[in-house]
């Protein structure tokens, strides 16, 4: 429930987007004053409102991994449905979205340097001994 004194509101609102008390006191309306910001951030009502206007942010913007694959996924099954190229490369698309999203898939870059003698001595030794590593690692699995 909104705040009858509409100062208070405003202030709630803005403490509740991150702003400090003496940020949301002045934003509200109210002369710079510090002791009077850090009172009325502690008052129980402005306390509340704030626990509400959080929740309900934090309700509007719950995007999670799941739900993003959830609809990248149904998008995959829609457009494999149509049964026409164009809504087999959708859906190819979308399976891939959805398996980086879930670490299923991992985009591998290539860096030309050109020549390493050109690179430092010390960033050729720790790439050579984490090469060194990976390759070990992948010969114990």
């Amino acid at each position: 429930m909104v705040l009858s004194n509409p100062k208070h509101e405003r202030f709630a609102q803005e403490l509740a987007q991150g702003k400090t008390a003496d940020e949301a006191y002045q934003l509200a309306g109210y002369k710079e004053n510090r002791g009077n910001a850090s009172t009325l951030k502690a008052n129980q009502i402005i306390s509340d409102r704030v626990a509400v206007l959080l929740e309900r942010a934090a309700n509007r913007v719950e995007l999670t991994v799941q739900t993003v694959a959830d609809n990248l996924l149904r998008i995959a099954n829609k457009a494999e449905a149509l049964g026409e190229a164009s809504g087999f490369s959708v859906a190819k698309g979308a399976w891939m979205d959805a398996a980086k999203i879930k670490g299923l898939v991992i985009e591998k870059r290539e860096i030309r340097t050109g020549n390493l003698d050109e690179l430092p001595s010390d960033i050729v030794a720790q790439l050579r001994a984490e090469l060194i590593a990976e390759r070990d690692r992948r010969l114990v699995h």
